[in-house]
């Protein structure tokens, strides 16, 4: 999940892609690299499990082939595999230029689970193959499936490493992310608690001025006991 208060400072509409709160279309949104970057979130933990070996079930949108219902399997091993799976879904199936992770990809997915390597051997693997790979070969742009004619992808290729160059030094000339930088419990970004704070300050002054403060009653301060009834003329 990504929080996208940076790109939608005035919200955004909670069904419609593209649409403000009122309903209308946004006129530009900003680039994720024009805030400085966004801050995702891993959410929907409804399956998940903590540090078991062996585990059984078969839930999941994306099922390892070792998924059963009675005999016992590695759960971090099912973690490689769908992750392997979204790497090739996501990035080498779809694009042509990625060639190079086809192999940790096909490690990751194997079908026996005992060949798959842990999670520290795949970024061991990841480290080796990007060291093998020459820097303007890693950082070019992905490019699409279908074969695109040549002027064009130079051009294509020149302007998004021109983009990317324009980009890098603006956010290294930033000595801070605002609204993003972290602060010291690590939850909110700086900017959102910093008007947090200052909403709660101005909501407690209000509240001081609203409360009457407790005062002593006054020596002369007369205190009226209620009249008792007349005993000699009741009430009928």
């Amino acid at each position: 999940m990504m929080d996208g208060r940076a790109l939608y400072p005035k919200g955004w509409h909670p069904q419609a892609l593209g649409r403000a709160p009122n309903g209308r279309l946004m006129s530009t949104v900003p680039k994720r690299r024009a805030v400085g970057g966004v801050r995702y979130y891993l959410i929907d933990y409804g399956i998940s499990i903590i540090s078991q070996s062996e585990v059984t079930g078969i839930l999941g949108q994306k099922q390892a082939p070792e998924l059963n219902e009675t005999t016992p399997y590695n759960p971090f091993k099912v973690d490689i595999w769908l992750l392997g799976s979204c790497f090739g879904c996501m990035i080498t199936e779809k694009f042509r230029n990625v060639e190079w992770l086809n192999t940790l990809v096909e490690a990751m997915t194997e079908t026996d689970p005992s060949a798959r390597p842990t999670a520290i051997e795949c970024v061991s693997q990841f480290d080796a193959i990007k060291a093998q790979i020459k820097f303007l070969a890693r950082a070019q742009r992905l490019h699409p499936p279908k074969t695109e004619l040549r002027v064009l992808q130079a051009v294509r290729d020149t302007t998004y490493l021109i983009s990317e160059a324009i980009w890098t030094l603006k956010f290294r000339a930033k000595k801070s992310l605002t609204p993003f930088q972290p602060t010291e419990k690590g939850s909110e970004p700086q900017a959102v608690a910093a008007e947090e704070a200052k909403t709660d300050g101005q909501a407690s002054v209000k509240e001081s001025a609203a409360v009457p403060q407790d005062t002593e009653p006054s020596n002369n301060t007369t205190i009226e006991e209620p009249s008792k009834p007349n005993a000699g003329n009741p009430e009928h």
